[in-house]
């Protein structure tokens, strides 16, 4: 038997045994899956690297540290907070209509506004928190 990966993106998706290596048909947008035989790397593994498929470099993923983590998370904060400012125009907007017709806003207008309120308190807290374990940029 041989032990075969299944290389998506330049990542071991999957580690299986075959007799030879399987002649699978091409994904829907018509590249062909790629199949490797890697029997004689015993120690390769699921999520492993591909740097080269020819010389079977493939290499354990790298661990993200917790400044990568903190990078993505600080652009996902930031994009969710803008979304929210755009969801807030239409409650908010509501409500100051209301207010100025000196009626009452709508029960789900006001529920709605202080739900994406409390949801963007939330967001600015845990970017303070990034924030604070970002290291301080050395004077150039």
């Amino acid at each position: 038997m041989k032990r075969i990966a299944h290389i998506i993106r330049n990542t071991v998706h999957n580690i299986f045994e075959a007799p030879e290596i399987p002649n699978w048909p091409p994904y829907t947008d018509g590249t062909l899956p790629v199949l490797v035989d890697i029997s004689s790397r015993p120690e390769i593994q699921e999520r492993w690297r591909v740097i080269d498929l020819g010389t079977l470099d493939i290499i354990p993923p790298f661990p993200y540290t917790q400044e990568e983590v903190d990078s993505v998370r600080h652009g996902e904060i930031l994009r969710m907070l803008d979304d929210l400012d755009l969801r807030i125009i239409r409650p908010d907007t509501n409500i100051m209509a209301a207010k100025l017709r000196d009626e009452e806003p709508e029960p789900e207008d006001v529920a709605l506004l202080k739900e994406f309120i409390e949801l963007k308190d939330i967001l600015r807290e845990e970017l303070r928190e990034i924030i604070e374990r970002m290291p301080t940029p050395m004077p150039g």
